[in-house]
């Protein structure tokens, strides 16, 4: 019997799918940390001081925007809060 996909599986598709479409490259840190690079890469699973962040959008080898997934339930204060505290614990990525 086939499971559902997860609620985390099926909004990873749809924020892949939407930063595809506006033409943003998504990437693993792994992959983009050896070297794997483009001038619009989104990195999944970005390090930072209190735990990985869901994306970070380089632009020409700069960040410029932290995602963060949620559930539909979780209000978008409470997500841009997430996304404040992500984005002062940014690291120099190399």
């Amino acid at each position: 019997m086939l499971m559902p996909p997860s609620e985390k599986s099926v909004g990873k598709q749809e924020i892949d799918r939407a930063l595809q479409t506006a033409s943003w490259r998504v990437v693993s840190y792994t992959r983009w940390s050896k070297g794997d690079r483009t001038a619009v890469d989104t990195i999944e699973e970005y390090p930072t001081d209190s735990g990985p962040g869901d994306y970070l959008l380089m632009l020409d080898g700069k960040p410029v925007a932290d995602v963060e997934a949620k559930k539909h339930e979780v209000s978008s204060e409470n997500a841009v809060e997430q996304a404040k505290r992500c984005a002062r614990r940014w690291t120099p990525l190399k």
